[in-house]
């Protein structure tokens, strides 16, 4: 592999982990926010 390959594959990996964190985030606070609905379902 050379060297114009390897930074290649490199600006493709940290491409691809932008858009994963932001969904991690994403996921996380919808997983929280399900968790807070369902407790207040169970006040009830």
């Amino acid at each position: 592999m050379d060297a114009e390959a390897a930074l290649q594959d490199v600006q493709i990996t940290l491409i691809g982990w932008l858009p994963a964190a932001i969904w991690a985030v994403y996921a996380l606070s919808q997983y929280d926010t399900d968790q807070k609905i369902e407790q207040a379902f169970r006040r009830r």
